[in-house]
């Protein structure tokens, strides 16, 4: 039975809860009168996400391997607007990795989501206006809308799964999900992210990510995450996926970029991927307790 999607969403947050220090450290970023002393404090009391954020921190993924002893280096050295953003992307690596999906294994949906996080990096890095920290998390984060379908509507998600065999102009699984349900996971991720007060450039990129064209703010970040989704999907359809050219060419105008400029960005990328994996996915073996 297709379910509505505000009451998909509603059914998941019963079953995974954000925690609190998620929208307390929104709160005190944006606060002019908070300091990396009151961040650090908040974050240190979870311990899973001051091992996360260390090992993010001692990662080449950000370009301080092993300097980081600390939180409060951490907090110092990535930036307060990127630890936001990393304890959002920890947090639902953890929470919606609970989730029983049948259809899709956790570990591969994270993975290939990486994947797009590691291009909507390099992508950013060509583009002078563009935070390649910023994009990396949004790249991270574009399908969580899929997690939901699939835990929500099991019968439906294999359907979308399989809908390519039946029809090849349904590669993609947002057209898929489109003609099954009637609305796609961008628009199930926006909802869950607006019910979870996501940071507005986040859950923009979430919404607009297929369509890059009906976004009026964030232009520029959702351009990136479309190619980069475009370019991981063009992968692992062996250069078959269906494209939307004109749609392309639009979106490399208002980046400043060119065919070229995309064909070399995955060049670096599948080497990043297996650090990737182990600093997100990973487990974490040492004590934090004593890192604040």
């Amino acid at each position: 039975m297709i379910i509505d999607k505000y009451d998909l969403v509603s059914n998941v947050c019963e079953l995974v809860s954000l925690p609190q220090v998620c929208t307390q450290v929104v709160s005190m970023v944006d606060d002019p009168l908070c300091t990396i002393e009151d961040i650090v404090n908040l974050i240190q009391h979870d311990v899973y996400l001051t091992a996360r954020l260390l090992k993010i921190g001692n990662s080449p993924v950000y370009g301080f391997s092993g300097q980081i002893g600390t939180l409060k280096e951490a907090v110092k050295l990535i930036g307060t607007s990127v630890v936001r953003d990393l304890v959002f992307a920890a947090t639902m690596i953890k929470q919606m990795s609970t989730l029983n999906n049948p259809n899709l294994s956790a570990s591969e949906f994270w993975t290939q989501s990486l994947l797009t996080a590691i291009t909507a990096k390099h992508i950013a890095r060509l583009v002078p206006s563009l935070v390649e920290d910023r994009l990396f998390v949004c790249g991270l984060l574009l399908d969580l809308g899929r997690l939901v379908i699939h835990n929500q509507m099991p019968e439906e998600g294999r359907m979308i799964l399989h809908a390519e065999s039946i029809n090849s102009d349904l590669s993609k699984p947002h057209l898929a999900e489109k003609k099954i349900l009637g609305y796609d996971h961008s628009e199930v991720g926006y909802i869950l992210a607006t019910n979870w007060h996501f940071p507005d450039h986040l859950s923009t990129c979430i919404q607009f990510h297929h369509n890059p064209d009906a976004c009026s703010h964030y232009q520029k970040e959702v351009s990136a995450c479309f190619f980069a989704d475009d370019l991981v999907d063009r992968i692992q359809h062996s250069g078959q996926a269906r494209i939307d050219e004109s749609r392309l060419a639009r979106s490399l105008k208002l980046l400043g970029l060119s065919n070229d400029n995309l064909r070399n960005v995955m060049k670096p990328v599948v080497a990043e991927l297996q650090e990737a994996v182990s600093v997100f996915l990973g487990g974490d073996n040492n004590e934090t307790s004593n890192h604040a």
